[in-house]
């Protein structure tokens, strides 16, 4: 069959014929399939969250993607509305920013500094944040720290659960912003939740200057607190007035040639060193444009897809920069940006995935194994070939939310099929 001149075929030694046509159709098999990849900015990826996720904070020095920073910005309130109950003869001691740092990422042996700031107006909370938005701070901090993490995790034991950190730290604010604040402790714009967020606004970490410092993930939900201590004149027990954070988001900023680039607009592997890139939690993505699979057979025969499975290799990594813990697919529009309808992703299911999954519309994932990331798009395939969904490939994202990132060496494609009268 001259139609098979485009793909090295050959017996598949009993792999996948569990899944040969009842016809007894012959088994075919192919992995030299041509695939055309693509780095591609996806949809904006929103950041903001209410009490649950992560913020990170830190910058380092990617030797493909050159320089990535990330800006965390939290804003705070009371644990409740809870009136200003101490006498006049309070003291102001101190205001501290109470920090765990739960996950980190980058070189892990250098110190890290960061500088707070006050934010210069409350955040919008009524819509979503996205990475690349940032929010007005004041030029001025009011602490700056350098220190070296410790990441020998410590766990807690929480009426929810065991939590583990890596460290604790707790960050001098000035005392400018702690009078000010605690100035108004008998004032309904403090007690109150709402009014509180409204004055106060909110606090921005900045990272330092210096690349490769390491990047850290704070739990807003998990110790993150604003504490203003005080006593009583004449008394030695410690008292404080407890804010914790109410909404907050974080900011990558990148530079690098392909991560400037308007959604949709794809750069060719061949312009960037024969890799794509992946760049968790920024919409930064791989297009995999799949070949015509049709054309595998003779004129008035058909392909059956036996089995289909996407191999994907990563170059090695930067030092210090693990690799995502799971890459996922969806399909693709003829945009080049994840497919939606109904306003919902299109994701791609590996073969055996859970029905409850698929109506939930959970994310699905593949971890690394031995070297590659596989992902079994059988039914995605047979559904392509036979007209049932749009050519237009495929999207390849890195798993999560974090600062993760992955270059795609190479994807291959191992393809088992039949043809068909």
């Amino acid at each position: 069959m001259a139609a098979l001149g485009l793909a090295a075929c050959e017996r598949p030694l009993q792999i996948g014929s569990d899944l040969l046509p009842s016809q007894g159709l012959q088994t075919l098999f192919t992995d030299s399939l041509p695939l055309q990849t693509f780095t591609v900015q996806t949809d904006s990826a929103a950041t903001s969250q209410g009490r649950a996720g992560q913020v990170l904070v830190g910058r380092y020095t990617d030797p493909d993607l050159v320089s990535n920073a990330f800006r965390a910005y939290l804003q705070f309130a009371p644990e409740a509305d809870t009136l200003w109950s101490y006498s006049k003869f309070a003291v102001y001691d101190s205001l501290v920013l109470h920090l765990h740092s739960a996950s980190f990422y980058g070189d892990t042996a250098r110190s890290t500094s960061l500088t707070v700031h006050q934010l210069s107006a409350p955040m919008d909370t009524s819509r979503a944040r996205f990475f690349n938005e940032t929010s007005a701070y004041n030029a001025t901090p009011v602490a700056a720290v350098r220190f070296r993490p410790s990441f020998n995790p410590v766990t807690y034991s929480t009426p929810g659960g065991n939590v583990s950190y890596y460290d604790t730290l707790e960050v001098k604010l000035s005392d400018q912003l702690g009078r000010s604040i605690f100035s108004r402790l008998g004032y309904a714009e403090t007690y109150q939740r709402a009014r509180f967020a409204q004055w106060f606004g909110g606090l921005a970490l900045i990272p330092g200057s210096a690349d490769n410092q390491p990047v850290l993930g704070f739990y807003p939900n998990r110790g993150t607190e604003l504490r203003l201590y005080f006593h009583i004149q004449n008394d030695t027990v410690a008292r404080y007035f407890r804010a914790i954070p109410t909404w907050f988001f974080s900011q990558y900023v990148r530079d690098c040639a392909v991560c400037g680039k308007a959604a949709g607009v794809l750069t060719p592997a061949a312009q960037t060193g024969n890799q794509t890139f992946l760049l968790a939690g920024s919409g930064l993505a791989t297009k995999i444009q799949l070949p015509d699979l049709k054309a595998l057979a003779p004129a008035g025969q058909s392909v059956l897809i036996n089995r289909a499975e996407l191999l994907i290799e990563p170059a090695a990594q930067p030092t210090g920069l693990p690799l995502p813990t799971g890459v996922t697919l969806m399909e693709a529009g003829a945009d080049n940006l994840p497919l939606r309808k109904a306003g919902v992703v299109q994701y791609v299911y590996p073969e055996g995935t859970a029905a409850a999954a698929i109506v939930a519309r959970a994310m699905p994932h593949q971890t690394y194994s031995n070297g590659l990331y596989r992902y079994n798009i059988t039914t995605y395939l047979n559904r392509v070939t036979q007209g049932k969904l749009p050519a237009n490939g495929l999207i390849l994202k890195a798993y999560g939310g974090g600062p993760e990132r992955m270059a795609v060496r190479s994807v291959k494609l191992r393809l088992f099929y039949s043809i068909t009268p």
